[in-house]
Parts: structure tokens; sequence; C-alpha cells
């Protein structure tokens, strides 16, 4: 996909809601991942069947509206015909919402053959995109696709609450690490296009692979307050609006947590960004023989349903 498709996304409306009129709508969870094998499509599916257990009327979205995983599995995809409908006419959102055997619990989700055309799937994700509050239900959670593409994250960054699901491998952090600062400076992009040159050096910031020292985004600030007050006034104001949440999954019981606080250390100290620990979810074997059995609603029964409904509880019920 080009980078003009990209860029076609209203992304500006979006991080502009002063701009819309108040609505009341559900309220969007994203569940997100920097990489694969992070259980994070499990997550949301536990996230969503937990509400809708709780009498919360749950729409789960599979943002990459393709027919893969546990979606395939549920055998309740939105039809091709839904799709086409939901982009040639205005058509409201909810005609995509389809019912599943689980009380208060839908889905919204694609088909292998619109998956195979890439402008259909783009344009049905940007229209998704900007009509999510459209959504009858109470809450949204959106299984956003693995890795740090723009359109992964704009679903990431149009949420309420924003989970990257992370283990506890080197490489997962790091994913997950990476995952936060790209997702940061997509947020930055719409007012970067006033000052291209320099938005392009402030995004190679925080860079851990590079040779060398790490050049921080906090360091930056400090050091072009004055020459660039106006630039660092926006960058600081997009960082308090920043709340990403860490959710580590697939926890063993003799959990080795030296590695946590230090990736909050960093995205503290390298972005200045402020992320919040959501909880742990216990590796859970009933995950892998629900999937096998085509059975979801399973995971509720094991320690993994038992963790999401403690912390649905404690952070959505509260």
């Amino acid at each position: 996909m080009s980078n003009a498709e990209f860029a076609a996304i209203d992304f500006a409306r979006l991080l502009a809601p002063e701009q819309r009129p108040v609505q009341r709508g559900p309220r969007v969870i994203a569940v997100s991942s920097g990489g694969r094998g992070t259980g994070k499509t499990a997550i949301a599916w536990l996230l969503a069947q937990t509400l809708s257990h709780l009498g919360r009327r749950t729409i789960l979205i599979d943002t990459d509206l393709t027919a893969a995983g546990i979606y395939h599995r549920a055998k309740n995809m939105a039809a091709d015909k839904m799709i086409q409908q939901f982009l040639q006419q205005r058509e409201d959102v909810n005609i995509l919402t389809q019912s599943t055997p689980w009380k208060n619990l839908y889905l919204i989700t694609g088909s292998a053959n619109v998956s195979s055309h890439a402008r259909m799937t783009f344009a049905a994700k940007q229209k998704l995109l900007l009509q999510l509050r459209q959504l009858k239900s109470d809450y949204v959670i959106l299984d956003t696709g693995e890795g740090s593409s723009y359109l992964h994250l704009d679903f990431f960054l149009a949420a309420d609450l924003a989970i990257v699901v992370t283990g506890f491998s080197s490489a997962q952090l790091l994913e997950a690490y990476q995952f936060i600062r790209t997702g940061f400076y997509r947020r930055m992009q719409p007012h970067g296009r006033r000052w291209q040159d320099l938005f392009s050096y402030v995004t190679s910031l925080g860079e851990l692979n590079r040779q060398g020292s790490v050049r921080s985004l906090p360091d930056f600030l400090r050091t072009h307050d004055i020459p660039h007050a106006h630039v660092c006034k926006i960058i600081r104001d997009q960082l308090r609006g920043y709340h990403p949440i860490l959710l580590f999954n697939q926890v063993e019981a003799d959990q080795d947590h030296s590695k946590v606080a230090l990736l909050f250390n960093v995205l503290q100290e390298v972005m200045g960004i402020t992320a919040a620990h959501w909880g742990e979810i216990r590796r859970d074997e009933r995950i892998g023989k629900s999937l096998l059995q085509a059975k979801p609603q399973l995971m509720l029964g094991g320690p993994a349903g038992m963790d999401i409904g403690e912390l649905v509880r404690k952070h959505l019920m509260s």
C-alpha cells in the first residue's frame, strides 16, 4: 500500500474530538502488540467475553478484517456484500455487527475474499475508524493487527483504553517499546506536517538500535526549548495526552520481573512516555485447547480468564 493511501486516513479528525459534537457512545478498548506470539487475540476475546457475561453489550472487532484465527472458528463473519454495502452506500456502521451464540457479544470481522482485496480492506478500515463511536454497544474491543503499521496504530490511538500486550522475553519487550514509541510519533504526525524537516529529526529520537548513545526526546525538549518553543510545547502536550497501558501475558509462576521495570524506565527516560501497568495474565493451557476445539468460551474457565475477570472488575467496573 502506498504512502499516499496511508496518508488518506483522516487522522486529524480522530485526534480532534473537541471539533466534533459531543456524543454518547461505547467505550473503545484497543488490544495491540508489537509482534506475534503475545496472545493478543486471546486477550481480546477474554475481555469481550467477560464484559458480555457481566451484562455489557460488547462488540469485538477484528480490525484486520480477515478470516483467520479465532474469528474464523467462530463461523460468524461479516459477508462480503455487507462490507461492500457499507463502503458503497451511506450505511450505518451497525450493519456490520454480527450476532454470536453468546448473549451480549457481537462480532465485526471480514472474510477471505475481502482480505484479498487490499484497497477494499483499507477503505473499510478507514470508514470504520471514523464511525467507531456510532456503534450501538457499551464496549467496543478492537483486536488490532500485530506490529506498528499506520493502520494498526490508528485503531490503537482512536481507543479510550490503549492496551499493549507483551510477554517477558527481551524481544517481546523491545517490540512493545517500539510499538509505543512509533504510536507516539504517529500521534504527532498531523502536527509535524507544519515543520517537516524538524519532525523528520524528532522521529529518529529514541531509536534503540542506533550505534552509539541513544538520543532521547526529553534531551531534545531541554536543548530546543528556546529556539523551537512552539514545537516543544506541541510535543509536551502530546506526551501528556498519550497514555499507553501494558498488559503482561503468559506469566509463569517463577517469572523473572527484572526487565519489566527496565521497560517502564526506558519509556520514561528515552521517550518521556509514562506507561501504566494494567496487570498480568497467567499462562493458561486451556486457551490452546479451546482454540483446537473451536470453543473459545472455554477460555473463561482457566487462570487467564480469572485474571481478566479480576482486571475488568478492577479497572472497568469500578
